[in-house]
């Protein structure tokens, strides 16, 4: 099976942006939320590389450390608790993602983390 490839110039660009992509939000942590996670999208990026970023990104958020610099993360995202960092991310994948990212690229995120939800399942079952 081959992966699908996503060319981020056009996604990095939207979500830099995303206070005139999407006004309607009129939430200021959305908007910072997106900006910092276009400085974290690699050139090209696959389907399960997307999650692995927005992942990598919350969990950083959470350590206020960026994990690959070791500066720490924008003031404007740390000091949350980590259920409104979790709302953050939902909010996210749920408005943001689908309007940023290209139809086909955005199904196969949505069918990567449904492997990936169906797997965490399998493992926390209780036989």
């Amino acid at each position: 099976m081959d992966e699908q490839v996503l060319d981020t110039v056009e996604v990095i660009a939207k979500l830099r942006n995303l206070r005139t992509l999407m006004p309607e939000a009129k939430e200021p942590l959305l908007y910072d939320f997106a900006e910092g996670f276009a400085d974290r999208l690699n050139p090209e990026m696959v389907p399960l590389g997307f999650l692995t970023a927005l992942d990598l990104f919350h969990y950083d958020l959470e350590k206020g450390v960026n994990g690959f610099t070791g500066k720490p993360m924008p003031r404007q995202l740390v000091g949350h608790p980590p259920m409104v960092l979790g709302l953050l991310r939902m909010v996210f994948m749920r408005k943001v993602a689908p309007a940023v990212l290209p139809e086909p690229f955005m199904a196969a995120v949505n069918a990567a983390l449904a492997v990936l939800n169906e797997a965490a399942q399998a493992k926390n079952k209780v036989p």
